[in-house]
């Protein structure tokens, strides 16, 4: 856990937002047809270029780990974004592996379903983990 007091919180709570809002294009684009995909890739892109810029300032003795991951995770969106197979209904629209949805038990409406790709996004989950681990911002 995290002190809020501690003079590192902001940015590893910056460093946290980045990878949160990859992981929560990961949920969209998995419903989304090809050209639709096109602008989550491209924001999830950008959310790197951001991550990587902000990174080379607040995480200078971790840099070097930080933005090998990060270039990993832009190579395999690169990947997803040239994809563009047939998919059957209720499987993702990247890879056509079976959608998972899950129950957060959350009383809201947005929040209480997830669906997920267990497949395609699995390679920049775990690089966003190791993110997660390098920047801190795992203990949030």
């Amino acid at each position: 856990m995290i002190r809020l007091n501690s003079p590192d919180a902001e940015k590893i709570f910056r460093a946290g937002g980045y990878t949160d809002r990859i992981k929560s294009f990961c949920r969209k684009y998995i419903l989304e047809s090809y050209n639709e995909r096109k602008d989550i890739f491209q924001k999830m892109k950008s959310e790197c270029s951001a991550f990587s810029e902000f990174s080379k300032s607040q995480f200078k003795e971790r840099n070097e780990a930080i933005q090998l991951s990060i270039n990993e995770v832009i190579n395999e969106i690169k990947k997803l974004e040239a994809m563009n197979e047939i998919t059957q209904e209720g499987h993702c629209n990247v890879c056509n592996a079976p959608l998972k949805t899950h129950d957060t038990l959350v009383s809201d409406k947005i929040l209480r379903f997830i669906t997920v790709c267990p497949n395609c996004p699995e390679k920049i989950h775990k690089l966003l983990d190791t993110l997660d681990w390098a920047t801190g911002a795992v203990f949030i």
